[in-house]
């Protein structure tokens, strides 16, 4: 298993300081035989199947903290890492390419550089998101993640009903891969391929809920034509501002909510930061992508 860790730093670039600190930490877990008894019983629980188990292990990892002084992020990071070889018997088993489990792992790596840009401490902070990546349902295709969902709503949208299954997609954020055009379409198509079984007649909604497709961004981005690009992929449907603020880590990699205490660093930063101090709140939106058969792909 620590092999695993190491292996698994070296492989998604964790650098030497931080492989180090999960390392010491396992070295700690493992000498203590009760400590060990804990994490596989963390691991059995999330590995047993379902995407919602954070809240039935979270609970032991939290014994793993108290006993060993771990901040909970570097805990719940090294916790993750020691389950992604038991991932890829999984995926192994479902006929999955390997190159997708190579990449959805990577979800950890992306989520362990914005805990350590946000927080400064090797780990993650987004608890239960990563479950579902090892149950699997949801997966790295390209730049872009995936899961199947339903479409809720009582009104119907073009050929979507109530009841109708579509392909929900989230963006990674620290990933340091490329957000232009052919990034996104191959992603799509990659999507389409994936999930192209559950659509017989080849219909394919691709649905998003994010802070990237608020409308009014295109008021005031400056210097960011991927983004804006990205918002012409959709059929936004609804749009809105927030005042809670929740997604602004996500733009300047602080929790804070004092736009003076803002870093201005770069084109997306400095423009959210002219339109805070403006007066005006961030928003989100939600769109479809809807994908009526493989000529699509072909524009």
């Amino acid at each position: 298993m620590r092999e695993q860790i190491i292996s698994y730093c070296d492989r998604y670039g964790i650098p030497e300081e931080h492989k180090n600190v999960l390392a010491a930490l396992y070295d700690k877990i493992e000498s203590d035989g009760e400590l060990s008894e804990k994490l596989t019983m963390a691991r059995d629980i999330l590995l047993a199947g379902g995407s919602d188990r954070y809240s039935l292990f979270s609970p032991v990892l939290r014994k793993i903290d108290a006993a060993t002084g771990a901040n909970s992020y570097t805990t719940d990071l090294l916790f993750f890492i020691t389950c992604v070889d038991a991932a890829k018997k999984r995926y192994e088993r479902l006929g999955i390419d390997l190159s997708i489990w190579r990449d959805s792992m990577s979800d950890l790596a992306v989520k362990y550089r914005e805990c350590v840009a946000v927080y400064g401490v090797p780990g993650i902070f987004t608890e239960g998101w990563h479950c579902r990546f090892f149950h699997p349902d949801r997966f790295q295709l390209g730049r872009m993640q995936y899961e199947t969902v339903t479409w809720d709503r009582e009104e119907q949208y073009k050929w979507l009903k109530y009841g109708d299954t579509l392909i929900n997609m989230h963006i990674p954020g620290s990933t340091g891969q490329p957000f232009d055009r052919a990034a996104r379409r191959d992603s799509y198509k990659r999507a389409y391929d994936f999930y192209r079984d559950l659509f017989p007649d080849g219909k394919m909604a691709i649905c998003c809920g994010s802070w990237l497709l608020f409308e009014e961004q295109r008021k005031f981005l400056k210097g960011c034509p991927n983004i804006l690009d990205f918002m012409d992929d959709f059929e936004i449907i609804e749009s809105h501002r927030s005042e809670r603020r929740g997604d602004l880590w996500r733009i300047f990699n602080t929790m804070s909510q004092n736009v003076d205490e803002f870093p201005t660093d770069t084109a997306l930063q400095r423009s959210y930061a002219d339109w805070l101090r403006a007066g005006n709140d961030p928003g989100g939106g939600f769109g479809l992508i809807m994908i009526e058969g493989p000529e699509f792909f072909e524009r």
